[in-house]
C-alpha cells in the first residue's frame, strides 16, 4: 500500500513516571508528530510517533523540562 509521505524511521514514545520511553517503528512520515506538538500530548500520557530525525530535538526539548529518557 502505498502512502503519501513514505515510511520513515520513526519511534513510538511515552512518559512513564517523568521517563520517556521510546520504542523503534516504521511509520508514514506524513502522520508522525513534530516535537513540539508531542509535548502537550505526552504531558497528558498519550503514546505519539515522532520521525527519527526529530528524536534529537523532542529529547532537548523534553531534557528542559526534566524528563529523561529511560535506559534498558
Amino acid at each position: 500500500m502505498a502512502v503519501a509521505g513514505g515510511s520513515v524511521t520513526a519511534y513510538k514514545c511515552r512518559i512513564v513516571d517523568g521517563l520517556l520511553h521510546v520504542f523503534h517503528t516504521t511509520y508514514p512520515r506524513s502522520m508522525c508528530v513534530k516535537p513540539n506538538d508531542a509535548l502537550p500530548l505526552l504531558a497528558q500520557g498519550e503514546f505519539v510517533t515522532i520521525e527519527g530525525a526529530n528524536m534529537a530535538q523532542l529529547r532537548t526539548l523534553l531534557a528542559s523540562e526534566g524528563i529523561s529518557q529511560r535506559v534498558a
